[in-house]
């Protein structure tokens, strides 16, 4: 992430996006206003800590601003309603990305001339955003410590 300069827009982006899927993937009757605060808060704990490791070149851990316990306890819960399609919810997560920004296509070449409607079963697609959720889902697992993930 270093080497493409992100920011905290591409990580706002993202993050939207993120939010979008996980409501999606849980559906109406396990998604609600508390459970979105949680994982936004989660996300942007992540996003922070990404950024601050951008800046200084090597991965850094903040203290003391992990989510309050019941966050992390409602994160965690439903983390497993999405786990289990890694692959499908990335490459929605992928795919809305690349359709709120464009420009972001710049850097995935590996499926950069994919047509938008190949997209959500291109393998590359696909395998980027299970990778993306699979680093959001050690965060989900690692909320008190996020030093583990460095």
């Amino acid at each position: 992430h270093t080497a493409f300069a992100l920011n905290q827009e591409v990580f706002n982006i993202v993050g939207g996006l993120f939010l979008t899927v996980l409501e999606e993937g849980l559906g109406p009757t396990v998604w609600n206003d508390e459970l979105k605060e949680a994982w936004k808060e989660t996300f942007d704990l992540i996003a922070k800590e990404m950024l601050k490791g951008i800046e200084e070149n090597k991965a850094t851990v903040l203290e003391g601003e992990t989510p309050e316990a019941k966050m992390q306890q409602l994160v965690a819960e439903d983390w497993k309603i999405i786990e289990p399609d890694l692959h499908g919810n990335g490459a929605k997560l992928v795919c809305q990305l690349i359709e709120t920004a464009p420009e972001i296509l710049q850097f995935f070449p590996g499926f950069k001339n994919t047509p938008a409607a190949d997209m959500p079963n291109d393998r590359e697609v696909r395998g980027h955003g299970r990778l993306m959720l699979r680093t959001f889902g050690q965060a989900v697992r690692n909320q008190k410590n996020f030093s583990v993930m460095s």
